[in-house]
């Protein structure tokens, strides 16, 4: 299959802002060729909407804030170059995903939509999951009525079903964990999922401004924990709920090979790694109820 992609819609800095995507049919055999409009196609357009810091320092041009992704639908027998030049019309574009990012600012929010403070950090990042148009058609009955789940109605009218048990209502979380806009910002109208990070430039108490993740938030507010190596230059996380599952022994990282000295899962069974003084080779130790027990030998090891 023959496929072209241009990109083009460069700004000041030479970044990109828009790539379009053509997958010719069979039959396609030249430039002047006309594709049907019968005849299926496979294109895609990506708009990109770029932040750039207000002043000179610090010297960030170019930080994706919105990506959005449509499909190119039909637009009548036209080559690939009318194909393109039709995208300059949202007529033929329907939209199929979206992403939105914000930086900086506070933990798990960030700044307000195209800004960006002193590190450029993406605080916040929300998606697209499906478009209030395509769940409405996707629970569209043959009469044409729209009848979709109660847990997914934004305003929260619709009635629960008998089929619907009482501990499933119970721990269905609003709107099933997502976010709904409704297309009045910077978000398309449908359902979004999001999560958030804390940086350790968000902690006031943390005299280490690295940039490195501190805490981790899904869009059900579960958070996971992350610290750093004594050279702050790795971060290691574990869900915060759970308790620590592994660790890394930072008190005698090996900052020269970036290997660490020393990981260990506290989970049973527990086991710990120990690499040996080259750290290509190590020893697999696995614990029973009193003493670490030496397995076998292991000859990769992850950093």
């Amino acid at each position: 299959m023959t496929q072209f992609t241009f990109t083009d819609d460069y700004d000041a800095f030479g970044n990109p802002r828009r790539q379009t995507s053509i997958a010719c049919p069979r039959q396609w055999r030249n430039m002047t060729d006309k594709i049907d409009q019968d005849t299926p196609f496979l294109a895609t357009c990506a708009k990109t909407q770029l932040a750039y810091s207000p002043a000179a320092t610090p010297y960030i041009k170019g930080r994706t804030v919105k990506t959005s992704t449509y499909e190119v639908t039909h637009v009548g027998e036209q080559m690939i170059w009318d194909i393109k030049s039709a995208i300059d019309d949202a007529s033929p574009l329907r939209l199929i995903a979206q992403a939105v990012t914000y930086y900086d600012g506070d933990a798990f929010e960030g700044l307000p939509f195209g800004q960006i403070g002193d590190y450029g950090l993406p605080v916040r990042s929300e998606s697209l999951v499906i478009t209030e148009e395509i769940l409405q058609a996707a629970w569209q009955d043959e009469n044409g009525n729209t009848d979709i789940p109660p847990y997914l109605d934004p305003n929260n009218n619709q009635a629960w079903g008998a089929e619907y048990p009482d501990s499933f209502k119970d721990k269905m979380p609003s709107l099933a964990g997502y976010k709904f806009y409704d297309g009045s910002d910077e978000h398309a109208r449908g359902y979004w999922t999001h999560a958030g990070t804390k940086f350790d430039f968000q902690e006031t108490t943390n005299p280490h401004e690295k940039g490195m993740p501190l805490t981790q938030q899904d869009a059900l507010g579960r958070e996971a924990q992350s610290g750093d190596d004594r050279l702050q230059q790795a971060a290691i996380t574990w869900p915060k709920e759970i308790g620590l599952m592994a660790s890394i022994d930072t008190r005698a990282y090996k900052g020269r090979i970036f290997f660490p000295f020393r990981f260990i899962t506290t989970n049973p069974p527990m086991r710990q790694i120990i690499p040996s003084q080259n750290s290509i080779y190590g020893q697999f130790f696995a614990k029973n109820k009193t003493n670490f027990i030496e397995l076998h030998d292991v000859v990769a090891l992850v950093n």
